[in-house]
């Protein structure tokens, strides 16, 4: 190796030479300090240590820093846009405002309190440089907009600047804090240039150009930058300039154009040009930049020789009659004369052949047989001739001169024609052509046509039986005749799709030609001239079937084009049948010849009345054998036909297969006729379309005997709390079932879509049954459903019936209020002038209101004018408005009457017609509170208007085909007047051209719609009406015009008339039928009178019909006119149709309409036979406390409840009396669907000739955010009997009326017996001697004042005229009245009164009562009613953990709270199951209900109801196991698994685990959970625990699955090992620390492998970091892993950290908890307590008071025990003496006194805002003001907050806006037994919730529970500013404090937010 390496360094010695290295010093010097280091080590090591020990120390604390600066939430850095304002569009009409600058953020940056309102720049933290005035606004959370106030100035460059920290929220950075911008700058551009002609003055030529500026132009400033320069060609590459032609410029009004025009220019001998320079700095008006660059354009001029024939061609063109005809088109470039141009054109046909033998017989050699190809090489002038010059008739133009001209002339087609023409020719201006123009060129041919004519497919068989062909161009024609053979038509019909007359075959390799025999022949056509129609009859008789059978007459025709010179078709398409329609020269079609014509109508049960109607004569075809065919081609059932032509078939559902039906066979002697039979979807397109026709409806069950239920409650509305009282009737559809048996549901469903009753419903004799719902207090308000099922099964049902009704806080009304014109026309209007409205406003216990506040507000919208009495009549109002306008009218107040008189100045507006709307409102006596009513009128000062209705369609009328029009004139109360003295125009409207001054001053030729007037008559219109027949003698587009006498056009009657047209044309124009009955209630055998129009005379079937056909009738008419009649079969009631079909007569002329008409008319059939006769007696008049005694009778045994409501209670809710006959009997659909073949009659050949043919509780309260204090109120004054017995026998039953309620009483009884129905509605007035009507706020805050007034109605008789009433108020602790008690008033005897006293809410929470009294000579009345005082805070519980070793601790108590609902304990123990009295307190209060809450609520009964110191956990909330219980079977699905919410299908899997996991833990200790539940649950979890997941969450619940199935026996170490494995690859280094681990470690456990349980539980650490997941924070693992330890690993307790405990207990004194976490923890601390050997404690509390003095605290025996504190403590010292750590948990929960002042942004922030309907912040409010409530929120700590509830109190005085929502009584129909009719799984009548009082939102809401005095909105939040609206109203004056809202998320307690409070005051208006 060495002498390598010697070799190795000789060799870099030789290349390199010796190198020399010395190292530098810095090296030397290291090494020495490095020695003298090691040696101060070595000589003193402890130091040493402690340096490297602090050196890493820091080292890793800066790296812990680091982490946690990190970990910290890191401020959103927003990036944005700016868009710099555009032009201002000064063109625009009005004039355009300054467009803004508009600033838009990629996220939500704005400060909530400033989105949606313009803010103070400096504020705001905006500037703008330079400054400019305007407005700065935040449009929302991510648009700001700069408004300014003047027009920018013109291209200024700005810098805005944003301040860092005023401008943006405070969870907000900037990516940078300004920008730049220019306002637009000034720019000019030629935009047009152009060598102008006059087309009036032939020698004005000149040069135009445009100019556009962006800004008004300085006009000096430009003109003077205008130069114009000439040139003169000298030669194509040469020119010279010479004087420049004077210019002018002008401008339009905005100066935004400028036009440059050049002055007069001569025809120069050559061509010149202009040029057009505008040098650069051009600026606007306003100043502002110039432009930078010059602008130049030049404009050709013209010489004399300019004209040019810019084209010359021959085409084809159609005329009017839709024939083709040739034409020459000549195009020049300047517009020529039109006389001029004949004389220079000229055309010759060239020869065929070439004069020279030579030339021919060259070309003859090349191409024999064809005409000589000529062209410009061989051309010469001698071939042409005067014999073949062509005759050119010149087509006329509009104009005198213009650019394109043409031609007809007549040549054979591929003739070549050559076309002159001469020098000479000039235009207009004066140019001249100067070199001759020849062409030659080829005749086009001219188009190919061929086709069957009409549509249809019928041919009579009594007829000519033949066919109408039409070709053009065509030599021949090549008829194929499909014959069908015998048993095909199943295959026809099954093995094709499409339309009957051109079917399509589906299979290409089955077609025609399977199933005919073919008789194919071809027809030479004679020779015509070129483009002339030919017409051939093909009579199809010849191919008649002589022999029995169904091929007699159906046959498959295909004609073609045919060449019979090569013998094959002119264009190929195929042999297939299927591409015959592909092609313009065949066509294909299905005939039928046939006399019987079919109708088939199916009713909803599926049975089928078929009708043979003979073709030939339009009757009823008599022993008619009518089959239904199989897909097999036998029949499935047969019938011959009645006397009628009629038979009936059942349903058809049950053949199947080859027995499936395919058509309808009809045959009678030898002729057949068929029509596919469709199943479902109508896909040959038979079906009658009867959309447009008023055929809705409920709809029928196919079942007779399917139910229906009618249910009703007795008010529609109830306050929570109260009892929902209602019943339900149930029939069958035909009223003759008995419902013995029949198994029925009763559901109710609340506002959220809980099921919260599920039971059987017995209806009980004669169908009649009650139902009652107790409500509680905290239940959810809203819409409540009731619904009555037919069951299927334990889960399913079928609806029958529903009603809904309204669970909320109301006030009853205490007034009524009616409005009326001072004049008024129901059917028609009124006239403007000295129009009123008078308003009545009455007390509701019967005596006038007077001398009350009247608000209204009055609309007038434009409406067209339409009279119910007139509904086919169009009507024209000359005086039609064009806008809306709406003002708030001056208030006013009552008379002595209770009226008042609105006067509504009319006459100021402009003559016009307006539909007049009214809203007007009445306020209670010196309050806030009132009621409103409304009433329209049709406004105009006409005398009369003419409508207008014509007897057929006037989009497209025959040549002098009659129409007549009929007119009429009605007067303003809508009757026939007659009318005078008018006058009726025939018009003509045609387009022509105009001569139009342009935008730049030159005039041109534009088409312009004409109307000329042909001629003028005098009208007069009769009583009765008048006919106006149109002039239809001259096609053209024509209208009359009716005016009166002042020229006011009062009808206009547009018409067109179509010109003579080929046949192939078709006319589109439907057949209408038009049907009246003689009235619109029929009774049941009564004859029902119809009468018909038709647009010809005929034949025709009538039928009454509804869920199907009940009766017929055959008609036949020979007029257009007929009236018919028909019997009303016996047993229909109701409602039924009368439907007619009308087939044309074959002898009518009218061959170009549909040949079927129909219609149909709906009508009503009394019941009267099912009314049950209901005597109820009452007093009309009673006192407040008297027994109201009811009185009651039916003439027949019934069941009858009878029911007495508060009509201001009905008023509120929208309550209409039961009217349950009206629901049985409700319109019901038109179920039957017709089907037909008789529109494809095809008309007689001898009709169409060959001629062309026409073209054309207070706990609970506090858990659900409501108020523990609320008011006690006064019981709603409703009396319900309940189902009592009824005979003709007069039975009583008594209602004690509330000595408070003075009013109205709506008497209401409901009498059902077996086959009728029977309904009472009466009226009790309830009137004291003294009405006393208070008007107090039902809510008010401590610290409140205001105003509570009292309306007083003297009733006391003698009291006399100038009686003094004196009126006291007494409070109590509550309140204080700020003044006088007492007051005298004067009252006179019938009259009203009020008084008002000041009131002060002082600081005593609860209900407080208010008495009044009043007092007159012997006269006296009192009246009682209370108030809530509620704190301005929300109800908040505090719990404070801790961990205590050996020794004393002070926590301090730093919140006062009222003593109302105020919880102060504090516990200790040696076991940290002390801290589960707080999360028990903090699930008693949870306020909400997913299935996850109310399984985490149960979790204190179930785990420790059973322990001494927790027994009080079965009073709380959550402690009612038996109904979690109910509850989760509710809300389990098919799979086992248990929804989220009610009312939706969302799962989670861990919620079910969970609440699987809460039953296997009530099951153990004894509870009650039923087997079957968890049976069907863990069906759920062995899905669950066999599945191999997605993620590490699948998994994670998979174990939890496995364990649960573990525990209760299941061997799963199959599943167990799969998962092993599965994490083990999948999930190594993750799942080992993830609860996943301890869910399989407890389930090894159970299965006794105690070695793989412990090596999975062994590595399980607490306070592991966890994933983002809504189930799975740490709290929550960590408690879990807690759980699993004490129960199945509790020898390893010992070894828990100390720290777990710490942490649990600093998480409590944080909020870090919500109900999951909660839950789990009191799991896992029951099970760690039962696993531990509690100890002799050695603790004490004390209370550390206010004075500084401490007092002792005697703890109770126990575990756990929990002593109150009182209020004077200012802290709580806790000791321990023992070695063990103590547990020690505070609890604080209540209402803060002091109401806050600061918001609270943590996670949320959320603000409120008051303002007027159009958004306007209100700086004052009067009483009766409506006040919009935005509530804006928005996210702050992660881009999805989910579960947030949303807290908003009203202030004292308002209330909320509700708007009425009547009960909606549901119609439903359902088979009484399985299988039977159509089945509905799963429904009810619940229809989703509803947002009831939001006037707007922006916001992912889920629920909003409305209460008196709040509202509780749930929602989930992200980062954007969602927005609630709603809207509330004053009620009372007074200063009010305004509580903050109060936000927090459900599943993450960090998330809190809280607005300031605030005051605010109303006023009186």
């Amino acid at each position: 190796m060495s002498a390598i390496g010697d070799r190795f360094r000789n060799a870099l010695r030789t290349l390199f030479g010796d190198i020399a290295w010395t190292r530098p010093g810095w090296v030397t010097r290291s090494n020495a300090a490095a020695e003298r280091a090691t040696a101060h080590v070595r000589a003193n090591p402890k130091r040493f240590a402690l340096i490297a020990g602090g050196i890493a120390v820091a080292v890793i604390g800066a790296v812990l820093v680091w982490r946690w600066y990190e970990g910290r939430p890191k401020p959103v850095e927003v990036t944005f846009e700016a868009s710099p304002p555009a032009v201002t569009c000064y063109a625009c009409e009005p004039p355009g405002t300054p467009n803004p600058l508009i600033v838009r953020f990629d996220a939500s940056v704005a400060p909530l309190d400033r989105v949606g309102h313009t803010v103070d720049p400096k504020q705001a933290g905006i500037s703008l440089s330079p400054d400019f005035a305007g407005a700065w606004t935040w449009d929302d959370d991510k648009t700001l907009r700069f408004q300014p106030q003047a027009d920018w100035p013109v291209g200024t460059q700005y810098t805005v600047k944003f301040d860092r920290k005023q401008f943006a929220a405070d969870s907000v950075r900037l990516w940078r804090q300004d920008f730049e911008f220019t306002s637009p700058a000034f720019d000019a551009k030629i935009t047009a240039t152009e060598f102008h002609q006059d087309p009036v003055v032939a020698g004005n030529k000149k040069v135009v150009a445009t100019i556009t500026f962006t800004h008004p132009v300085d006009q000096a400033n430009f003109e003077k930058r205008v130069r114009l320069q000439m040139f003169d060609r000298v030669t194509d590459k040469t020119e010279k300039e010479i004087t420049a032609p004077a210019h002018t410029i002008v401008y339009d009004k905005l100066k935004l154009n400028a036009y440059i025009h050049s002055a007069q220019l001569e025809v120069p001998p050559k061509a010149g040009r202009l040029q057009i320079t505008i040098s650069s700095g051009i600026q606007a008006a306003r100043g502002g930049n110039a432009t930078k660059e010059a602008l130049q354009n030049s404009v050709e001029v013209p010489g004399l020789n300019s004209l040019k024939i810019s084209n010359l061609a021959l085409d084809i063109a159609r005329d009017e009659r839709n024939e083709p005809n040739q034409i020459l088109l000549v195009s020049t470039s300047f517009s020529v004369l039109e006389k001029e141009l004949p004389q220079k054109v000229s055309a010759w046909l060239l020869p065929l052949k070439h004069p020279d033998p030579k030339v021919q017989a060259e070309f003859e050699r090349h191409y024999r047989g064809k005409p000589f190809a000529w062209d410009a090489r061989n051309f010469r002038p001698e071939v042409l001739n005067a014999n073949t010059r062509l005759e050119l008739t010149q087509i006329p133009g509009e104009q005198d001169h213009y650019e394109h001209h043409s031609f007809r002339y007549t040549a054979d087609p591929g003739r070549q024609v050559y076309v002159r023409v001469v020098p000479g020719l000039r235009s207009f201006g004066g140019y001249v052509l100067g070199d001759a123009v020849e062409r030659i060129l080829e005749v086009p041919e001219l188009p190919r046509e061929l086709s069957i004519l009409s549509k249809g497919s019928l041919l009579s068989l009594s007829g000519d039986k033949t066919l109408s062909l039409f070709a053009r161009n065509v030599p021949a024609l090549r008829i194929e005749v499909g014959r069908l053979l015998p048993r095909q038509l199943q295959h026809l019909v099954s093995q094709t799709s499409g339309s009957f007359e051109t079917p399509q075959f589906n299979n290409w390799a089955f077609d025609s030609a399977n199933i005919t025999e073919r008789f194919v022949k071809v027809l030479p056509l004679p020779k015509v001239a070129p483009g002339k129609p030919q017409y051939e009859a093909l009579d199809l008789g010849e191919y008649l079937d002589s022999q029995s059978g169904d091929r007699r007459g159906i046959f498959l025709l295909k004609i073609q084009a045919w060449d019979t010179g090569q013998d094959r078709p002119m264009e190929y398409t195929g042999d297939n049948w299927n591409d015959a329609r592909n092609s313009s020269l065949a066509d294909a079609r299905l005939i039928v010849v046939t006399d019987l014509g079919l109708v088939v109508k199916r009713a909803v049960d599926g049975a089928q009345d078929v009708f043979v109607q003979s073709i030939a004569d339009g009757t009823p075809v008599a022993g008619a054998s009518v089959d239904i065919i199989g897909r097999n081609g036998l029949p499935v059932l047969t019938e011959t036909t009645d006397a009628d032509g009629h038979v009936r078939f059942p349903e058809l559902r049950s053949f199947q297969r080859e027995r499936q039906p395919v058509l309808y066979l009809a045959r009678r002697g030898g002729d057949s006729s068929f029509m596919p039979l469709s199943q479902g979807w109508d896909e040959r397109g038979r079906a009658l379309d009867l959309s447009r026709f008023d055929i809705g409806g409920v709809q029928s069950n196919a079942d007779r005997g399917a139910l229906s239920a009618y249910l009703f409650s007795d008010r529609g509305i109830y306050r929570p709390g109260e009892e929902i009282r209602a019943a339900a009737i149930v029939r069958s559809q035909d009223w003759n079932r008995k419902f013995d048996g029949i198994p029925l549901r009763l559901e109710i469903t609340d506002p959220r879509g809980t099921v919260i009753r599920r039971e059987t419903f017995v209806p009980g004799q004669a169908g009649f049954g009650e139902i009652r719902q107790p409500t509680r207090e905290t239940s959810p308000t809203g819409t409540y459903t009731l619904s009555i099922l037919v069951v299927r099964n334990e889960n399913y049902g079928d609806l029958i019936g529903s009603t809904t009704v309204q669970v909320r806080d109301f006030q009853p009304d205490r007034l009524r209020m009616s409005a009326t014109f001072s004049a008024q026309s129901a059917d028609g209007w009124v006239a403007p002038e000295e129009l009123a409205a008078n308003l009545q406003l009455e007390n509701l216990f019967g005596t006038p209101a007077e001398n009350r506040r009247i608000t209204a507000r009055m609309t007038l919208s434009p409406a067209f004018p339409a009279f119910r009495r007139f509904p086919d009549y169009q009507f024209h109002d000359p005086q039609y408005a064009r806008e809306g306008f709406s003002e708030e009218l001056p208030e006013t107040t009552t008379d002595a009457t209770g009226k008042a008189t609105l006067p509504l100045n009319l006459q100021r507006f402009a003559r016009a017609t307006y539909r007049l709307h009214i809203v007007a409102q009445g306020f209670e006596a010196d309050g806030g509170r009132g009621v409103t009513t409304e009433a329209a009128q049709l406004v105009s000062s006409m005398k009369y208007l003419v409508g207008y209705k014509a007897d057929g369609d006037l989009a497209y009328l025959k040549l002098n085909a009659p129409r007549n029009v009929r007119l009429l004139a009605i007067d303003p109360q809508a009757q026939q007047t007659a009318v005078e003295n008018l006058k009726l125009s025939r018009i003509e409207i045609r387009y022509v051209s105009v001569l139009m001054r342009q935008p730049n001053g030159t005039y041109k030729y534009e088409s312009r719609r004409k109307e000329s007037v042909i001629s003028e008559t005098a009208l007069a219109i009769g009583r009765d009406g008048q006919n106006l027949q149109l002039a239809t003698d001259a096609p053209g587009n024509f209208a009359y015009v009716l005016r009166d006498p002042e020229g006011q056009q009062l009808a206009r009657i547009d018409y067109q008339v179509a010109g003579e047209g080929n046949v192939t044309r078709a006319l589109e124009k439907n057949a209408e039928l038009e049907l009246s009955l003689s009235k619109k209630d029929y009774s049941p055998g009564e004859e029902v009178e119809v009468s018909i129009r038709a647009p010809y005379e005929g034949a025709g079937l009538i039928t009454i019909e509804r869920e199907r056909v009940h009766a017929w009738h055959w008609f036949k008419t020979s007029t257009t006119s007929t009236v018919q009649k028909i019997k009303l079969p016996a047993g229909l009631e109701g409602n039924a149709y009368v439907a007619v079909t009308f087939v044309r007569d074959p002898g009518s002329a009218e061959i170009y309409t549909s040949p079927l008409s129909y219609g149909v008319q709906p009508f009503s059939i009394d019941v009267d036979a099912r009314r049950n006769p209901v005597k109820i007696e009452t007093p009309s008049l009673v006192k407040p406390g008297e027994t109201l005694k009811l009185r009651y009778s039916t003439d027949r045994p019934s069941r009858i409840v009878l029911f007495a409501v508060d009509e201001g209670i009905l008023q509120v809710a929208g309550y209409k009396t039961p009217d349950p006959l009206a629901h049985f009997f409700q319109k019901r659909a038109l179920e039957v669907s017709t089907s037909q073949i008789l529109d494809l009659i095809l008309p007689e050949f001898r009709h169409l000739g060959l001629s062309s043919a026409p073209g054309g509780d207070a706990e609970g309260l506090l858990g659900k955010h409501l108020n523990p204090f609320r008011r006690k109120g006064e019981k709603p004054v409703a009396y319900w009997s309940g189902i009592l017995d009824a005979d003709s026998t007069t039975r009583e039953v008594q209602y004690v009326v509330p000595d408070y309620f003075n009013g109205t009483l709506r008497v209401m009884a409901v009498a059902v017996a077996d086959d009728r129905i029977g309904v009472h509605d009466g009226r009790t007035i309830v009137r004291g001697d003294f009405v006393l009507s208070p008007n107090a706020p039902t809510t008010v805050t401590p610290g409140d004042e205001f105003d509570v007034s009292i309306g007083v109605a003297n009733n006391v008789e003698g009291s006399g005229a100038n009686a003094q009433v004196e009126i006291a108020l007494e409070t109590d602790k509550g309140l204080e009245v700020v003044g006088d008690a007492r007051q005298q008033v004067g009252i006179a005897e019938g009259r009203e009164g009020s008084a008002r006293f000041r009131l002060r809410a002082r600081d005593e929470l609860g209900p407080s009562v208010l008495k009044f009294a009043a007092k007159t000579g012997n006269g006296t009345g009192r009246r009682q009613i209370d108030l809530s005082i509620r704190p301005a805070t929300p109800y908040m519980t505090q719990l404070r953990a801790g961990v205590l070793e050996k020794g004393e601790r002070d926590v301090a108590i730093n919140r006062t709270l009222y003593p109302q609902h105020r919880k102060l304990e504090t516990g200790m123990s040696v076991l940290p199951l002390q801290f589960a009295h707080g999360f028990v307190s903090y699930l008693a209060n949870y306020p909400y209900a997913c299935t996850e809450q109310i399984v985490s609520q149960a979790m204190p009964a179930v785990l420790l109801a059973s322990r001494p110191e927790f027994g009080y956990v079965r009073a709380e909330p959550g402690a009612d196991v038996a109904g979690l219980i109910s509850e989760l079977r509710s809300r389990q699905n098919d799979a086992g698994a248990y929804r989220l919410w009610p009312g939706n299908d969302q799962v989670v899997e861990f919620v079910s685990l969970y609440a699987q996991h809460l039953l296997l833990e009530a099951a153990e200790r004894g509870q009650p959970a039923p087997a079957d539940l968890i049976e069907n649950g863990n069906n759920h979890l062995r899905a669950i625990a066999a599945r191999d997941g997605n993620n590490l969450t699948d998994e994670r619940q998979s174990a939890y699955a496995i364990y649960l199935l573990t525990r209760q026996g299941q061997r799963m170490a199959a599943e167990i090992a799969a998962q092993r494995k599965r994490l083990s690859e999948r999930y190594r280094g993750q799942w080992e620390q993830d609860v996943t681990a301890a869910w399989l470690a407890a389930a090894l456990d159970l299965m006794k492998q105690d070695r793989d349980a412990g090596q999975l539980i062994d590595g399980m650490k607490f306070i592991a970091k966890t994933t983002d997941e809504v189930y799975y924070d740490p709290m929550t693992r960590d408690a879990l892993l807690l759980f699993v330890l004490s129960r199945h690993f509790p020898e390893r307790l010992r070894s828990v950290p100390a720290d777990v405990m710490t942490t649990m207990a600093q998480r409590v004194n944080d909020g870090f908890y919500h109900s999951l976490s909660a839950g789990t923890t009191l799991l896992a601390l029951d099970a760690y307590a039962s696993a531990s050997e509690g100890a002799e404690r050695n603790f004490s509390i004390a209370e550390v008071l206010k004075n500084k003095s401490v007092r002792a605290l005697a703890l109770p025996q126990g575990l756990f025990p929990e002593v109150a504190f009182t209020d004077q403590a200012a802290a709580l010292r806790f000791g321990n003496t023992s070695d063990r750590n103590a547990f020690y948990l505070i609890e604080q929960s209540g209402f803060d006194r002091t109401p806050p002042r600061t918001e609270i942004k943590e996670g949320l922030e959320v603000l409120r805002e008051y303002t007027d309907a159009s958004g306007k912040p209100l700086t004052q409010i009067t009483m009766g003001q409506q006040v919009d409530v935005h509530l804006k929120f928005r996210g702050l700590k992660s881009d999805f907050i989910g579960s947030v509830a949303l807290v908003d109190l009203l202030p004292g005085g308002f209330e909320l806006v509700v708007p009425t929502q009547p009960n909606q009584a549901t119609f439903s129909e359902a088979a009484s037994e399985e299988g039977e009719g159509e089945k509905s799984y799963g429904e009810s009548g619940f229809t989703g919730w509803q947002c009831q009082i939001c006037v707007s939102q922006k916001a992912m809401l889920d629920y909003a529970d409305m209460r008196e005095d709040r509202v509780v909105f749930y929602v989930s939040a992200n980062r954007d500013v969602q927005e609630i609206v709603y809207r509330i109203k004053a009620t009372n004056v007074g200063t009010y404090n305004v509580p903050p809202a109060y936000g927090e998320a459900m599943y993450d307690r960090s998330v809190v937010a809280r607005s300031a409070a605030g005051k605010l005051t109303v006023s009186r208006p």
